[in-house]
């Protein structure tokens, strides 16, 4: 029987986009933003509650091809130098996954230029289109945005852009843009605590629960997981190496075929939280600051609040997040104590650091299987993770090197 799990596809998205909203001056509102305007000129234009609801899941991801700060700081330009490049990357990722097709699609056109574009070229795509040009219409009138009042800005942001319209965007659209742009609320909403709640209202159905197979959901932590370990080289299988030996570890405890599958995807998403760390921190070759440190440190517990802001994520959310909690008490960022720990996530703590001990890393060629065990002994020792299950590894070690191995 093939595991499945209800979610709410659109909440689910929006949690994530948290996620790729880290940039090197921290926590931005870029895709929350253009998600809302995208959803307000899409109603405006009378589109129905489905087509706002892909319209909004696909804007909630729609820079997933820009995984670095780098590459991100290219986007934030109004001109941007080839543009289709993260584009087709975001494309690449979501184009296999079934339910994510149509968004892909939007995604791989949401920096069209409308005088370039031969609708012809892309038969049966006319529909979408539309989302990606109401997509990259509001992507650049949130660039333009500064930190200041945002109502002010509102005669300054239409003036450029009005300048675009027939040769970089849509010319239909700039109709309903400034319908919309009238309403002070428009631009209130942008600064506004609420403003995902009032995308969420917009789209006319605030939840929208689907049933969705593990392998799916598994499809979308894999891309996650692949735009996270892809900011360091050194760190290329991580999410896929811890994924797939806490699965493995959780069948030796006994966990079903469900709680293994949640397992699977609690490893894949476990290091979310590092897309807010800087890649120099990441690829540093030798020891951190202790400042350095600190920022590390933040990681897990921005993991934890985006996973746990999905409903029906709370137990992924506790494995995958508390992976650096100490059975002692001692770990961090909650400091929970170890009878408090769940046994998932002393799998997840188990596994992340047996996967850290094997991998290659900036300052050292993974540790040979005799290093690894004393390690691991010791840290069971001090009470940091659970000692069974490292014994329980530890027999079946040949099992998680063959693991290893088998990755690509």
């Amino acid at each position: 029987m093939q595991n499945i799990i209800s979610v709410d596809l659109a909440r689910l998205l929006a949690a994530l986009s948290m996620a790729l909203d880290f940039t090197a001056h921290g926590l931005s509102q870029h895709h929350r933003r253009v998600a809302y305007i995208s959803v307000i000129m899409g109603k405006a234009l009378g589109l129905d509650s489905q087509t706002l609801r892909t319209l909004f899941c696909a804007a909630s991801i729609h820079d997933i091809g820009a995984i670095t700060f780098a590459e991100k700081s290219h986007l934030v330009r109004f001109e941007i130098q080839s543009p289709q490049l993260h584009c087709e990357k975001g494309y690449d990722m979501l184009r296999q996954a079934p339910h994510f097709r149509d968004i892909a699609t939007i995604i791989r056109h949401h920096h069209d230029k409308w005088s370039e574009r031969n609708p012809q070229d892309f038969p049966g795509d006319e529909s979408l289109l539309l989302l990606g040009d109401l997509i990259h219409l509001a992507d650049r009138i949130e660039v333009m945005m500064t930190q200041n009042y945002l109502l002010a800005q509102r005669q300054s942001v239409l003036k450029r852009i009005d300048e675009l319209f027939g040769s970089i965007f849509r010319p239909e659209l700039q109709e309903i843009l400034h319908e919309v742009a009238l309403k002070e609320s428009f631009w209130l909403d942008m600064e506004s605590d609420f403003i995902q709640d009032q995308t969420l209202k917009a789209i006319g159905s605030v939840d929208h629960m689907m049933e969705l197979p593990y392998a799916d959901l598994k499809g979308l932590a894999s891309i996650f997981a692949r735009i996270i370990d892809s900011k360091s080289r050194f760190t290329l299988r991580h999410s896929r190496l811890v994924s797939a030996s806490a699965t493995h570890l959780s069948r030796l405890a006994g966990f079903c075929c469900a709680q293994q599958a949640r397992m699977e995807v609690a490893g894949l998403l476990h290091d979310l939280g590092k897309l807010s760390i800087p890649e120099d921190i990441l690829e540093k070759p030798g020891a951190l600051t202790n400042e350095e440190y600190l920022i590390v440190k933040k990681h897990t517990y921005y993991t934890y609040r985006i996973l746990d802001h999905i409903p029906g994520f709370s137990e992924i959310a506790e494995w995958g997040a508390y992976h650096h909690e100490r059975i002692d008490g001692r770990g961090y960022p909650f400091h929970i104590p170890g009878d408090q720990l769940s046994l998932g996530s002393r799998i997840v703590a188990v596994v992340d650091i047996f996967s850290a001990l094997v991998e290659d890393r900036p300052y050292r060629a993974g540790l040979a299987q005799e290093k690894v065990e004393s390690i691991l002994q010791k840290m069971a020792h001090d009470h940091a993770i659970d000692g069974e299950l490292v014994h329980l590894l530890l027999r079946h070690y040949d099992e998680f090197e063959e693991i290893k191995n088998g990755l690509p």
